[in-house]
C-alpha cells in the first residue's frame, strides 16, 4: 500500500509539472483565415439618388391676378386642353392715408385742368368763330375791289391758325377727362366687389398627365410667372444622381447601374447622360465637395417597379468592372510593404510573408494577378503579433 500510494503522488506530481509546463508554454496568437478562390468581382462605388419624372411640365400664371380656388388634387389625370387654373384681374391696393391723401389731390388737380382746357377751349372756338367772320368779310371786299389779294391770304392764314387752335383746344378737353377718369380709378378703395369679378382667363394644361403638385391651393392674388401647377407622368421615370467627380470621370453614358433599397427589388439601369458640369456641395460633415449629376435610365421592366414614384430616395450601384471568374483574395488580408502588396499564407501552423500583384479591387475582395494559387489560405486582419515563421492558431 505504501508503495502504491507513493506511485500515486509521483504520478500527480509529474501530472502537475507537466500541466504547469504546458501553460506556460509560447502559443500562436489566435487568427482569422480565409481561402483564395475563383468567384466572380465587380469593381463598384454606391451613392444616393432619387426618382423623378423625365418629363415636368410647369404651367405659370401669365400675369398677375387672382387665382380662383383649385378643385385639382395631386394624382388626378389631365389631358391637353383641360383647365387648371382661372385667373382674374388683381384688385385695387389698399390705399393708407397717405395714399388716399395723393389719390384725392390727383383728382383735384385732374378736375382742375378739365375746368382750365374746357375753359381754353370756349376761347378757341369764339377765336376761331371771329377769324371766319373776318374771312368772309375780306372776301366780299374783294369782290368790291376795296382790299387786295394779300389782305385776304393773311385774313384766310389767321382763320386757319385759329381753327387748329380750336381742335388743339378740344383734344386738351378730352386729355384732361381722361386724366381724371384715371386719376379716379387710382383713388377707389380696396373692396369686395373687386374680388368677386368673373371675368378673367382660363389656363389651360399644354400636355397630358397627372397632377405632381398644386402650388396654390386656396384663392390668393400671384404674380407674373409664379408656378400654378406640376404636371408629368409618373410611369416614365429616371434616377438622378449627384456623384464626386472624380467618380464621374470613370463612367460614361451606358454604364450598368443596380438601383436597390427602394421599398421593392433591385432594378437595372444605365447611365444615361453625365452632366459636363460639376457643382459646389456642402456634405453632412461639412466638407465642401464638387458633384456631378448623373441621369441614370431604368431597363427593368416598368411592371416591376409600378410603386416606385416622384422623388422617391434610391440607391445606385454603378458597376466599373465585373468578371464572372477571377482569382480573388480578401481585400482585409492585403497591406503595403516597401510599396508593393504583402499577404501572411499560412503554411501548416506558421506563417510565411508573400508579395503579391493585385489587378482590379472591389469592395470586399480584389483581383490576384500573380503571387497566389487557388486553395491557399492567407490571414486576414492580420496584426503585430502575427510574424514571419511564427505559429499561430486559426480561430473557429
Amino acid at each position: 500500500m505504501k508503495w502504491i500510494r507513493g506511485i500515486i503522488l509521483v504520478t500527480l506530481g509529474m501530472l502537475s509539472l507537466i500541466a504547469i509546463a504546458y501553460a506556460f508554454m509560447p502559443r500562436g496568437p489566435l487568427v482569422d483565415v480565409a481561402q483564395v478562390e475563383q468567384g466572380p468581382l465587380r469593381v463598384t462605388f454606391r451613392e444616393e439618388g432619387r426618382a423623378r419624372v423625365q418629363d415636368r411640365f410647369l404651367v405659370s400664371a401669365p400675369v398677375a391676378g387672382v387665382v380662383r380656388r383649385s378643385k385639382l388634387e395631386v394624382g388626378d389625370t389631365v389631358r391637353p386642353g383641360d383647365v387648371v387654373a382661372r385667373l382674374a384681374p388683381p384688385p385695387p391696393r389698399l390705399l393708407d392715408r397717405r395714399a388716399e391723401a395723393e389719390a384725392e389731390a390727383k383728382v383735384a388737380g385732374a378736375t382742375a385742368r378739365l375746368a382750365e382746357s374746357r375753359q381754353r377751349a370756349e376761347a378757341a372756338t369764339s377765336e376761331a368763330s371771329l377769324a371766319r367772320t373776318e374771312l368772309e368779310r375780306a372776301r366780299r371786299l374783294l369782290e368790291q375791289r376795296a382790299t387786295t389779294d394779300a389782305d385776304l391770304d393773311e385774313v384766310r392764314t389767321l382763320s386757319g391758325v385759329k381753327d387748329a387752335l380750336h381742335l388743339a383746344a378740344q383734344s386738351s378737353v378730352a386729355v384732361a377727362q381722361h386724366e381724371l377718369q384715371a386719376a379716379q380709378v387710382y383713388g377707389q378703395r380696396y373692396g369686395l366687389e373687386g374680388s368677386t369679378a368673373e371675368e378673367g382667363a382660363e389656363i389651360c394644361t399644354p400636355a397630358a398627365g397627372k397632377i405632381l403638385h398644386v402650388f396654390h391651393e386656396s384663392e390668393g392674388v400671384v404674380a407674373g410667372g409664379s408656378p400654378l401647377v406640376e404636371i408629368g407622368d409618373p410611369g416614365a421615370l429616371e434616377v438622378e444622381v449627384e456623384v464626386l467627380s472624380s467618380d464621374a470621370a470613370q463612367i460614361h453614358s451606358g454604364t450598368r447601374v443596380v438601383l436597390d433599397r427602394w421599398g421593392g427589388d433591385p432594378l437595372e439601369g444605365r447611365v444615361r447622360v453625365v452632366e459636363p458640369v460639376a457643382f459646389k456641395k456642402v456634405s453632412a460633415l461639412g466638407v465642401e465637395e464638387q458633384r456631378v449629376l448623373v441621369i441614370v435610365q431604368i431597363t427593368t421592366d416598368p411592371k416591376k417597379w409600378r410603386s416606385l414614384g416622384d422623388r422617391y430616395r434610391i440607391e445606385a450601384t454603378f458597376v466599373l468592372w465585373e468578371r464572372e471568374q477571377v482569382l480573388k483574395i480578401p481585400n482585409s488580408a492585403m497591406f503595403r510593404g516597401d510599396g508593393h502588396w504583402r499577404v501572411y499564407v499560412l503554411n501548416g501552423e506558421s506563417v510565411e510573408l508573400r508579395e503579391v500583384e493585385i489587378g482590379q479591387r472591389g469592395e470586399f475582395a480584389s483581383e490576384v494577378l500573380s503571387g497566389m494559387r487557388e486553395g491557399e489560405v492567407v490571414v486576414v486582419h492580420p496584426d503585430d503579433q502575427v510574424v514571419v515563421g511564427g505559429r499561430v492558431r486559426v480561430r473557429k
